[in-house]
């Protein structure tokens, strides 16, 4: 089932939650909203269930016009963060709950909960309580409630954010498995980029009610649209700079990237703590000089701080831990700094 999006608007009182939102998400795709706090992600999923009205736009599920549909006549299953599951139920009558509503027939519900605790991999457990399982069980057991009525779309609002790292880890791997599976188009929201990029097909980048942007995991991460992504997409380093008709500048750093074909603007250089390496000659460009101020392992990788000479700027770099150690070098030692990537963007768009 296509969920079309069209010109969403909508405001709790004087504040924009949602402003002229567009959105696609293809029929047996999974797509992820991703945003900051207060970015429109749950009210986007709310207005997509039913559960909010909006003041402006639509809402198309396949070539059908839902947006005045109450939310019974959508065939939506919703999980909650919080599981929401009838503690005085055990984890079958959950599952059958929307079936009993629905009036199936004892055989078809049994049949269905039993080949979902299967799916679900809740074998030996439908007896047992909620208060009886894990956190992790839990959510199962809801994602199971809310697909037992065979929803045309599932809505997944911060499934896994009540859990404990380890356990968000596995789940999120197992939710992919689980998709890859049964097909049916769902849409998540989480804050975490991890989560996003590793589950979903396609990521929607909400700020401030708006769509900032749209695409796969590979195209959003290498191809930020603007500076407000490429901040908000993994660790990066913010440079001030300038830019003109042949290149960006920083420092002593060039960089060949995009710019203006007129005029020299202020600019800022946004560089990936991964996309720095350091070496003891200058037989690569571009590059930067400084000292290490500080350096860590973290497992596998280490944290270092790179101060630029001549200057107070320090910027930040994760290295291998086995290329750091095959480098040699320590905290205080003068290095070179090559640059493998870059993204730079004109001020002015900053402040649009």
């Amino acid at each position: 089932m296509k969920i079309d999006v069209r010109n969403i608007s909508k405001s709790f009182g004087y504040f924009p939650a949602l402003n002229q939102v567009n959105v696609t998400v293809p029929s047996g795709e999974l797509v992820a909203l991703l945003g900051p706090s207060g970015s429109g992600k749950t009210t986007l999923l709310r207005v997509i269930a039913g559960l909010e009205t909006p003041e402006y736009g639509n809402v198309l599920f396949g070539d059908t016009d839902v947006t005045e549909h109450p939310v019974r006549s959508r065939n939506v299953g919703f999980v909650f963060q919080h599981y929401a599951l009838f503690q005085h139920m055990t984890v079958s009558q959950n599952i059958a709950f929307g079936l009993r509503v629905r009036k199936t027939s004892k055989t078809a519900a049994a049949e269905r909960v039993n080949s979902l605790i299967s799916l679900m991999q809740l074998d030996g457990l439908g007896n047992r309580l909620p208060s009886e399982l894990s956190g992790g069980q839990r959510q199962r057991v809801a994602l199971a409630r809310a697909l037992a009525p065979e929803p045309k779309v599932l809505l997944l609002d911060e499934p896994f954010g009540a859990l404990d790292a380890r356990v968000r880890q596995d789940l999120r791997r197992w939710l992919r498995h689980l998709h890859d599976e049964i097909h049916v188009t769902t849409v998540f929201v989480t804050h975490d980029q991890e989560e996003a990029f590793e589950v979903a097909d396609q990521v929607v980048i909400l700020n401030k009610g708006a769509v900032e942007q749209s695409g796969s995991p590979d195209d959003i991460f290498d191809h930020p649209a603007n500076s407000f992504v490429m901040d908000f997409v993994g660790n990066v380093n913010v440079l001030t700079g300038h830019m003109d008709g042949y290149g960006s500048y920083f420092h002593n750093l060039v960089l060949p990237d995009k710019s203006p074909s007129i005029g020299t603007v202020p600019a800022k250089v946004y560089i990936r703590r991964q996309d720095i390496s350091f070496a003891a000659s200058k037989d690569k460009t571009p590059f930067i000089e400084g000292v290490i101020t500080y350096a860590r392992r973290v497992g596998l990788v280490v944290h270092a701080v790179f101060q630029l000479s001549n200057s107070t700027t320090s910027i930040e770099v994760e290295l291998p831990f086995d290329e750091w150690q095959s480098l040699g070098i320590q905290v205080g030692a003068s290095v070179v700094a090559f640059i493998k990537r870059a993204q730079v963007f004109p001020v002015l768009e900053q402040a649009s």
